[in-house]
């Protein structure tokens, strides 16, 4: 099985709230990420593709990728307030969630999205 990967990296900002919660509850449960107006992260984003054989060579070409990344992942996602563009809390579960379903009829080869919020979190979304 062969394996490729490509790593991204976009700015966002988000507020972590459940509007099915009081204040209080939704303190309790997102912490200072439920502060106003919002925060901010520069999110790593890494693509992986796999495939049991290649083709010359190759899975897919890095640029393509680049490519897919930047029409249908940049453009949504980069310099964008989360809140106003996801339908589920736009946690880093969710988020990776997302970006695999945008990208997953555009590379049919993917495998797997991690997003990483800081240095330290990052979440993963395999199909």
């Amino acid at each position: 099985m062969f394996k490729i990967g490509k790593i991204f990296e976009i700015s966002c900002s988000h507020r972590l709230i459940d509007n099915n919660l009081t204040d209080e509850e939704n303190i309790e449960k997102f912490g200072k990420c439920f502060n106003e107006p919002s925060h901010g992260h520069n999110y790593i984003i890494e693509i992986i593709l796999e495939k049991k054989e290649t083709q010359n060579g190759m899975i897919v070409n890095f640029s393509e990728i680049g490519v897919i990344f930047k029409k249908i992942i940049e453009e949504k996602f980069d310099h964008k307030f989360l809140n106003d563009i996801m339908h589920e809390i736009p946690t880093v579960e969710n988020m990776a969630k997302q970006i695999f379903i945008d990208l997953k009829y555009h590379l049919p080869r993917l495998k797997t999205v991690k997003v990483w919020e800081t240095r330290d979190n990052y979440a993963e979304y395999t199909e």
